[in-house]
């Protein structure tokens, strides 16, 4: 019997349009959040706040430099930047005692939307970071997706299930 116990995540890579990103960052993703509206009246015994199927909030992501690089330069641009973070997953099978490595993917489309600089003191890391638009956003574990949001595409899928498929056909798109 196989019992697999998921314990860290060992690395990743960045990845911009394709190339390795030699710089080295962390990256804060973004918090998926739905948009919701409040409904109340007449047969419904309060207020409750429901989510509208499909659609979500600002979807804001954040990348950390140590330092300033060179590489950062290629993100300033005002465009789409298709940007992939590459990471292994360390799994733990308690049965053989074994680790495994799982690949987990995770696929954006970002705009830059700031750049803080960071502080310059020496002997310290400056903190320059990024903060971007994410209009799209893929991930998979394991080779299996888990979701992919495409607002400007109107797409929502959760384990491959399209979500806004029915919405689509209604509204001709």
């Amino acid at each position: 019997m196989s019992n697999k116990v998921p314990e860290v995540l060992q690395n990743y890579s960045m990845f911009l349009d394709g190339a390795r990103q030699v710089a080295v960052v962390d990256v804060t993703m973004p918090n998926i959040q739905a948009v919701t509206q409040t409904i109340q009246g007449a047969g419904i015994s309060g207020v409750a706040d429901v989510p509208v199927q499909g659609h979500t909030q600002d979807m804001v992501m954040t990348v950390n430099y140590r330092t300033a690089t060179i590489e950062a330069r290629a993100l300033l641009t005002q465009k789409y930047h298709h940007i992939e973070l590459w990471a292994g997953l360390q799994h733990l099978d308690a049965g053989s005692g074994e680790y495994e490595v799982v690949k987990h993917r995770v696929i954006l489309k970002a705009m830059p939307k700031g750049d803080n600089l960071g502080v310059m003191n020496p002997g310290e890391l400056q903190g320059k970071s990024m903060e971007f638009n994410v209009v799209y956003l893929k991930e998979t574990i394991d080779g299996e997706d888990v979701r992919e949001i495409d607002k400007f595409n109107m797409i929502y899928k959760v384990g491959g299930e399209d979500l806004l498929s029915k919405l689509r056909s209604a509204i001709g798109i």
